[in-house]
């Protein structure tokens, strides 16, 4: 679904609506607002997954919900896999979308485990193949 036919903001109940760059208010306990961001979209095997993809937590902090021009130039502080409950139990729906690309945000390079045999090296969700041992060394587990 192209990001021009959503509208906003919405509550979503799986990913299909998801794209990179949207973005949702996360209230902190001191009565302030963070933004998560929507990183990138799982594809399992040319289907996507109706509930994982990659979430972002924005370098931003407000005393109001984020908003596209609140956000703009900020960048992604931590990225890791997460579950559509990650939205909806936070600020519960998506706000708006601002491109990725305008902030210069892009999905990270993460190990697929830690341990173990066969530890590949992962760019967001996509895999890349396996890890070096100097990948093992300096790259953080998604």
């Amino acid at each position: 679904m192209a990001k021009s036919e959503i509208s906003y903001p919405f509550v979503p109940r799986s990913t299909a609506r998801l794209v990179p760059g949207q973005y949702w208010a996360i209230p902190l306990a001191n009565g302030k607002y963070g933004c998560g961001r929507v990183i990138q979209v799982a594809d399992n095997s040319g289907t996507k997954s109706r509930v994982i993809f990659l979430a972002g937590v924005q370098a931003w902090v407000g005393t109001s919900p984020p908003t596209v021009h609140a956000i703009a130039g900020t960048t992604v502080s931590h990225q890791g896999k997460a579950h559509i409950l990650a939205i909806l139990r936070t600020g519960g729906e998506v706000l708006g979308h601002r491109p990725l690309e305008a902030d210069g945000i892009a999905p990270g390079v993460f190990l697929s485990h830690a341990a173990g045999p066969g530890i590949g090296l992962l760019r967001g969700l996509d895999d890349l193949g396996e890890a070096t041992d100097n990948d093992r060394q300096t790259r953080k587990v998604l």
